[in-house]
C-alpha cells in the first residue's frame, strides 16, 4: 500500500487495467476513482474499506510493537554501557 511515502489502493478496473490509487487524506466512502485506461469512474465498496482500514490497523499496530521492541534494546543498551 505504501510506494515512496505515499499510501495507495491496487484497483483492477472491469477492462482488466491496473493501477494504484491515491487513498491518503481521502474520504474512502465517497472518493471516486477513474480508470486511466477506459476512462470508467466506480468508487471503493463497503467491503473494500473494511479491508483497508483492517490493514491500516493492523499496519499502525506492527509498527507500535516494533518501535516498543527498539525503544526497549536502546534503553538497555544504554543501561549495559554505565
Amino acid at each position: 500500500m505504501n510506494e515512496r511515502g505515499g499510501v495507495y489502493a491496487p484497483i483492477t478496473c472491469d477492462c482488466g487495467h491496473q493501477f494504484k490509487e491515491p487513498i491518503a487524506g481521502v474520504e474512502l466512502e465517497s472518493h471516486i476513482f477513474t480508470c486511466p485506461s477506459c476512462g470508467r469512474s466506480d468508487n471503493f465498496t463497503g467491503d473494500q474499506i473494511s479491508r483497508m482500514v483492517a490493514d491500516y490497523e493492523a499496519a499502525v499496530a506492527e509498527a507500535n510493537k516494533l518501535i516498543r521492541q527498539t525503544a526497549k534494546e536502546v534503553s538497555r543498551a544504554f543501561k549495559g554501557r554505565k
